[in-house]
């Protein structure tokens, strides 16, 4: 059975919080910029001990099993918002899988609700936590899979506190931190199904003092920007972090990879395909997916192709496809379309949280995808966090008839990952490269052709008085 320690200032526990510290502090916790030093810690636990904190409190604790360490949590209780902080939880990778993590999670949260009452609080009202964006890859690697993690803390009822959440420099030595998100969960007042915009502001206040010591967070512009959001709206939605990454339980769905023309599901991936996109010189043939199927038989260095069967339940048929690529820099959609009892319930989003993931996946250091889609279905797209680039758009043919019917005018779309809150910036040069990647790998143009088509769509931009890089309002 673990056992739990909650750390004291004596010298034989920071001297096991020193060991600790090293051993898996450290590891997990690989962006330096996230990290607090092992010095503060010590410091905070001596304040804590000298009653420096007041109503508020400090915890650092530590799991054991058989004796030995496997796990840490550090957070903070908030006495003004009634809230408590997790700024770290994590066990270590010979420990996972067991339990330890739930294990720390309950005791982390049992001494918060503690503080709650020692503070004369009626009983705790929220937990916070700051977590990697699983959409948002930093630099480094993460320590543990980012989407399965957000997985893990949906299922501990935690949901993603829906604004752009920055992390101050913790030192004059860091730098802010922009690849988090925040996270809560509600106790004293049910599944509430948002926060208040002044109480998420006391949060962020109270917290960049009590635990960052940032003394007068109105001069942080990390918690002004944020400050700033939250002023414009009275409350923000507590978001699925399931639905987030694609994993809605509500709306399970079974995606199947297809690899290989021989493959049963792919006869049910086209017959769904050719329902929704008829024949024309937008739409590539069957024969053609087979073709594009065929080429990706072999790894290609600096490119993946993806063709998916979709369908409600593991033995229900198939009723949608998804057909992606993922480029180094960027990824492009081919085709999505959903039928029978998948049309129409809202799957579209899942899908693209799930698209998104496998690009991050095949190249992390991608940042968002283009999509091409008719005029008539960019508003249903834009709902989905997809911007319209300025720019008359006009792709190569893709049924390569002979006769001289022009590909139809299209809307070029471009989405970063995950849930964005403003504009994306997005380069005029990495679009015009974009493009012509596309031009070439997905249509087929020799190089030469993709340089002219793209100083064409260069050229007619610049007639019409649009640029590449300000999206279409």
């Amino acid at each position: 059975m673990p056992q739990c320690l909650d750390i004291s200032s004596s010298d034989s526990d920071l001297r096991l919080l020193a060991n600790v510290y090293h051993d898996l502090f450290v590891s997990e916790f690989p962006d330096a910029n996230e990290r607090e030093s092992l010095e503060n810690m010590i410091d905070y636990l001596r304040q804590r001990s000298a009653g420096w904190y007041g109503k508020n409190n400090y915890h650092i604790l530590m799991v054991l099993d058989d004796g030995e360490p496997c796990g840490m949590a550090i957070s903070d209780y908030l006495a003004e918002p009634n809230t408590g902080v997790i700024e770290f939880l994590a066990v270590s990778r010979r420990a996972r899988a067991r339990g330890h993590g739930r294990f720390l999670l309950d005791a982390t949260e049992e001494r918060l609700s503690k503080d709650a009452l020692s503070a004369s609080k009626a009983q705790l009202d929220y937990i916070v936590a700051e977590m990697n964006d699983p959409f948002r890859p930093g630099s480094l690697d993460d320590a543990y899979d980012p989407f399965v993690r957000a997985e893990v803390w949906a299922k501990w009822r935690y949901a993603r506190l829906d604004f752009p959440y920055l992390q101050p420099a913790l030192s004059p030595r860091q730098q802010p931190v922009t690849n988090l998100m925040l996270i809560g969960k509600s106790f004293g007042l049910g599944d509430a199904e948002s926060v208040s915009s002044e109480l998420t502001k006391t949060i962020l206040r109270e917290y960049m003092r009590w635990a960052m010591r940032i003394e007068e967070p109105d001069t942080s512009p990390e918690y002004l920007q944020m400050a700033a959001f939250l002023s414009q709206r009275p409350a923000i939605r507590l978001s699925s972090l399931s639905r987030y990454v694609g994993k809605d339980p509500h709306q399970p769905l079974t995606i199947e990879a297809v690899t290989e023309p021989d493959q049963p599901d792919l006869q049910g991936v086209l017959r769904v395909y050719e329902a929704a996109f008829p024949s024309g010189p937008a739409n590539l043939e069957a024969d053609g997916i087979r073709q594009m199927l065929a080429r990706h038989l072999s790894v290609i260095p600096d490119e993946r192709y993806h063709l998916w069967a979709a369908r409600a339940t593991p033995s229900s048929p198939v009723e949608g496809c998804a057909s992606f690529f993922a480029f180094p820099d960027f990824g492009f959609g081919g085709y999505v379309a959903l039928s029978g009892s998948l049309r129409g319930k809202k799957y579209l989003r899942s899908i693209i949280a799930l698209l998104e993931q496998r690009m991050l996946r095949d190249f992390p250091r991608s940042r968002g995808w283009y999509i091409e889609c008719a005029p008539a279905t960019a508003p249903v797209f834009a709902k989905l966090g997809f911007d319209s680039i300025a720019l008359p758009y006009r792709p190569p043919r893709l049924d390569h008839a002979s006769d001289a019917r022009e590909m139809p005018p299209l809307i070029l779309m471009y989405k970063e990952f995950g849930r964005r809150f403003a504009a994306p910036a997005l380069a005029t040069a990495d679009l015009l490269e974009a493009v012509a990647l596309i031009f070439e790998r997905v249509y087929g143009l020799a190089k030469a052709e993709c340089s002219s088509a793209v100083a064409e769509l260069a050229s007619a931009a610049r007639r019409s008085g649009s640029e590449f890089a300000p999206f279409a309002k």
